[in-house]
């Protein structure tokens, strides 16, 4: 039985609903890591700015490097602190790591 416009149309829509539903779990597993990463950023400028804390700006711009960080995709307290104390993160002195393509939540 030949397929009709109909069941085209409905196999469209579906596979276009597949393709919401994936990037709309990867959009909320993105927002989980980006929370996550946002708390680590403020934990690490609390330690910076406190007095007597083992951790020194030095020690984070050197690991930013190493790790090749995006400085960028942080909260600028944290890179304020870091460059108060006389060391440069911003803009990054490497090629940092990039996604090769963007996912795009549907929110509909």
């Amino acid at each position: 039985m030949p397929t009709t416009i109909y069941d085209d149309a409905r196999l469209i829509a579906d596979l276009q609903q597949q393709i919401a539903d994936i990037l709309n779990a990867a959009g909320r597993k993105v927002r989980e890591f980006e929370v996550a990463m946002s708390d680590k950023a403020n934990e690490l400028e609390d330690a910076i700015t406190r007095r007597r804390s083992p951790i020194s700006a030095a020690e984070v711009a050197e690991a930013f490097a190493e790790y090749r960080v995006n400085t960028g995709e942080l909260n600028s307290r944290l890179i304020d602190a870091i460059e108060r104390r006389g060391h440069e993160v911003f803009p990054p002195k490497y090629e940092p790591i990039r996604a090769a393509w963007a996912l795009i939540e549907n929110r509909s």
